[in-house]
């Protein structure tokens, strides 16, 4: 059997804690992982608030595939994480591990929703931007 992508990294950390707890322990593990991705992809795709059909469509993969993914069982391919990394805006670790960086997030979400704006909607909000940060730093002066 040839493990490719996130399920060989996965299965190098289990095999670690195998060594030390037994056998039990080692499925325990790469299930956890396992389950863990899938919640991730989830929270992900509700963060940034992406229906179920808009991802598959996206992943060229049917809507009941990515329902099994989210609900773990259905394994995820390293191709496939690799799509679900880009379509996202997350890294594959970000994806298996759960280190994401916040402030990268909503800016990925602003850009997003910014781009649906009409153009008058967009300069309202550039414009409240410019406001914020003139304001701000009238506030630094003063401290």
């Amino acid at each position: 059997m040839v493990l490719k992508g996130y399920k060989k990294i996965a299965l190098n950390l289990c095999m670690r804690l195998w060594e030390k707890s037994g056998e039990n322990h080692l499925f325990q593990c790469f299930i956890g992982i396992i389950m863990d991705l899938a919640k991730r992809l989830k929270s992900a795709r509700e963060y940034l608030q992406l229906s179920q059909e808009y991802v598959a469509k996206q992943m060229d993969l049917h809507r009941t595939s990515l329902v099994a993914i989210e609900a773990g069982n259905r394994k995820v391919s390293s191709d496939e994480l690799k799509r679900f990394a880009e379509i996202y805006g997350w890294t594959a670790d970000e994806l298996l591990y759960g280190k994401k960086e916040v402030e990268r997030n909503k800016a990925l979400v602003f850009a997003r929703s910014f781009s649906d704006l009409t153009d008058q909607d967009q300069q309202e909000i550039i414009n409240l931007i410019e406001f914020k940060k003139m304001m701000k730093e009238q506030r630094n002066r003063h401290v």
